[in-house]
C-alpha cells in the first residue's frame, strides 16, 4: 500500500505542472466531491430533475466515475438512515463537519420509508450500472427513476387515502339509503 501511494503520488506529479493540487488528484482518480453528491441527492429527493441531471452531468464531465458517484450515494443513504435511527451518531468526531451538517439537514426532511424505497431503487440501479456497457446513459436513467420515485407517496399514505375514501363512500351510501 505504501508502494501504491508512491505510485499515485508519481502519477499526480506527472499530471501537475508545478504544484500537486487536490482537484487534480480527485480528477485523476475519478472521484467526486462528496459535498456535490449530497447536493445531487438533495435535488433528487426534492424532485428537481433538470437541476439534478445538470449537476450529475457536471460531475461526470469533471472526471467523476459513474460507479463511484453511485457508491457514494449508497454510503450517504446508509448514513442518513443511521442518523434517523441513532441521531447521536452526529456527535462522532470522525465524521467530517460537512457530512454532519448536510446529513442532519437531509435526514430531518426524509422518512425512513422514503429512505428505504430510495435505498432499494438505488441499490438495484447500481447493480444494473455494474453490468451496463452504456454507463452514462444507464446512470442518468437510474437518476430519473430515483427523482420520480420521490413523487410516489409511501404505502402508509396510500392506505390512509384508501381508508378515507371508504369512509367518505360509506357516508354517502348511508345518506342515500
Amino acid at each position: 500500500s505504501v508502494r501504491d501511494a508512491i505510485s499515485l503520488l508519481d502519477q499526480s506529479k506527472t499530471n501537475s505542472e508545478e504544484k500537486i493540487e487536490t482537484e487534480n488528484i480527485v480528477k485523476m482518480l475519478g472521484l467526486a466531491d462528496r459535498g456535490k453528491i449530497y447536493d445531487l441527492m438533495d435535488l433528487i429527493f426534492r424532485g428537481m430533475a433538470p437541476e439534478a441531471l445538470t449537476l450529475y452531468k457536471n460531475l461526470y464531465s469533471q472526471g467523476a466515475d459513474t460507479l463511484m458517484i453511485f457508491e457514494e450515494m449508497i454510503r450517504i443513504t446508509h448514513f442518513l438512515s443511521e442518523i434517523k435511527i441513532l441521531p447521536s451518531i452526529l456527535n462522532d468526531p470522525y465524521i467530517p463537519e460537512l457530512e454532519r451538517i448536510k446529513g442532519d439537514e437531509m435526514s430531518k426532511q426524509l422518512t425512513m420509508s422514503t429512505l428505504g424505497r430510495f435505498w432499494q431503487a438505488l441499490f438495484n440501479g447500481f447493480q444494473e450500472l455494474q453490468k451496463s456497457s452504456h454507463t452514462y446513459q444507464t446512470s442518468e436513467m437510474i437518476l430519473i427513476r430515483l427523482i420520480y420515485l420521490s413523487d410516489i407517496p409511501p404505502p402508509s399514505d396510500l392506505i390512509k387515502k384508501i381508508e378515507k375514501n371508504k369512509e367518505d363512500n360509506n357516508f354517502i351510501d348511508n345518506g342515500i339509503n
